[in-house]
């Protein structure tokens, strides 16, 4: 890429990019797309079935070469995923869902979490440990305790000398 990623995504067999100045790349086995996103400061990306989304002082999806503003609380996000057609944002203080059906704050405090998944209605969030979100059922438990984490997925969690694989809802 001609720019410097400040985050990615991939999903399937796409990944999606964002940097500085408002870039923003996809790229396919066979492509790369290389846009800019409109005006804003952008720190992260995710994607879910052929969409784009970047987030950072704004939200925007990418889908079919257009982007589209994505009505969300004004905030500084700094992470995000997207599953099942809902966008999961974190900020400093809260989670935001944005999906069809609206715009959603979920009641937490997660203030020293700093990277997001979402699967299903089920979030993890790591950063000061690893914890799990339920926003059906609105209930939250600890999976790992007094690590220092920096980045989660569906599969574990990675962050200053730990390395944490999910298995059958627990951590090892």
């Amino acid at each position: 890429l001609p720019f410097k990623p400040k985050d990615a995504a991939c999903r399937g067999d796409e990944v999606y990019a964002v940097g500085e100045k408002g870039y923003y790349a996809r790229v396919t086995k066979n492509s790369v797309e290389l846009l800019f996103a409109p005006p804003g400061r952008y720190v992260t990306a995710s994607a879910d079935s052929g969409t784009g989304y970047v987030a950072g002082d704004r939200v925007l999806s990418y889908k079919g070469g257009a982007f589209r503003i994505i009505e969300a609380p004004s905030g500084s996000y700094m992470a995000s995923s997207a599953s099942g057609g809902t966008l999961a944002l974190l900020s400093r203080d809260r989670i935001i869902l944005v999906s069809d059906a609206g715009v959603k704050a979920l009641p937490y405090a997660v203030s020293g979490y700093n990277d997001i998944w979402l699967s299903g209605d089920t979030i993890l969030l790591a950063g000061r440990g690893l914890i799990e979100v339920s926003a059906g059922r609105m209930s939250s438990r600890e999976i790992l305790a007094g690590a220092e984490l920096y980045a989660v997925n569906g599969y574990g969690a990675a962050g200053k000398n730990v390395l944490a694989l999910l298995a059958s809802g627990s951590a090892q």
